[in-house]
Order: C-alpha cells, then sequence, then structure tokens
C-alpha cells in the first residue's frame, strides 16, 4: 500500500514538472533571441556578401520560372548560371529585368534581393522570336505622310 500511494506521489510530481515545462518553456531561449537578433540588425553587410545574394536570388528566379513554364526546363537552363544573365534594376525600387539567351524576364521583389534570399512576387516572361527580330528590322521604315488620327463615326483616315 505504501508502494502505491509513492508511486502515486512521485507521478503528481513528474506529470506537474512536465505540464510547468510545457507552460513555461526552456527558460533562456528569449533572451538568446533578443542576442541574435542584435546582431544580425547590427551586423554589416559586405559587397560581397551583397552580390552573391543578388546573384543567387536571379538565378533561382530564372531558373524557377523557365521550370514552370517548360516541360524540358533541364535542357533550357543547363548554361544558367550568375555570368550567363545581364540585368538591370529599376531605380528606387526591386524591380529587375533580367536577359537569359532569348528569354526577357521582369521581377517584382518585397523586399531588397541583395540582402535577403527570396523568390519574386511577381514575374513575367517573354521570348525574342524570330519575328520580333525581324519587326525591329522594319521598324526603322520612314514614318507616313498622314499622322495617325482616333477613328470617329465610323470615318476612316
Amino acid at each position: 500500500m505504501k508502494k502505491w500511494m509513492m508511486l502515486a506521489i512521485f507521478s503528481a510530481i513528474v506529470v506537474s514538472e512536465i505540464q510547468a515545462e510545457r507552460i513555461l518553456g526552456t527558460p533562456g531561449v528569449i533572451s538568446e533571441f533578443g542576442k541574435v537578433e542584435e546582431l544580425t540588425k547590427n551586423r554589416k553587410v559586405t559587397l560581397a556578401y551583397r552580390k552573391k545574394t543578388l546573384d543567387k536570388n536571379l538565378t533561382d528566379a530564372v531558373k524557377f520560372t523557365i521550370m514552370k513554364k517548360y516541360p524540358d526546363y533541364a535542357e533550357r537552363t543547363k548554361e544558367l548560371n550568375a555570368g550567363s544573365i545581364s540585368f538591370e534594376q529599376q531605380k528606387g525600387t526591386f524591380n529587375y529585368f533580367i536577359k537569359y539567351k532569348e528569354y526577357y524576364f521582369y521581377y517584382s521583389f518585397a523586399v531588397d534581393p541583395e540582402l535577403y534570399v527570396q523568390f519574386p512576387v511577381d514575374d513575367r516572361v517573354y521570348i525574342k522570336s524570330k519575328e520580333i527580330e525581324e519587326d525591329e528590322k522594319t521598324s526603322g521604315a520612314p514614318p507616313s505622310s498622314q499622322p495617325n488620327k482616333p477613328l470617329m463615326d465610323g470615318q476612316k483616315n
């Protein structure tokens, strides 16, 4: 009888410690989190880190976009690396215009892609086809003598 009583008391103590730990958690996590957060906010970001992060974000975005649109993405992205793309950032925004082979991409990032690894929130892709190249060559023709006017009441220019 004493054994059962001792076992019941011991069980009650263990259960109450488990419940207290579940409520209180592990002490010190909040203070450690605060220290890590302060170190992260106050760290010095090097140019090499910024370039590496931007290159990763842009190449991953191009690869992901091609993977979404084309079943033969492995063949299309075989030569994809940071050196095989050219890009330009729209001033004052996190919008990037990228050229890879005959593909043209537009990406809009939520936060600075030089600092945070992320995928774009908006993307567009176009392929420069031979028809577009021909249009570019023929668009150098002189304009017609009549200016373009809106058509009104079914009348023609």
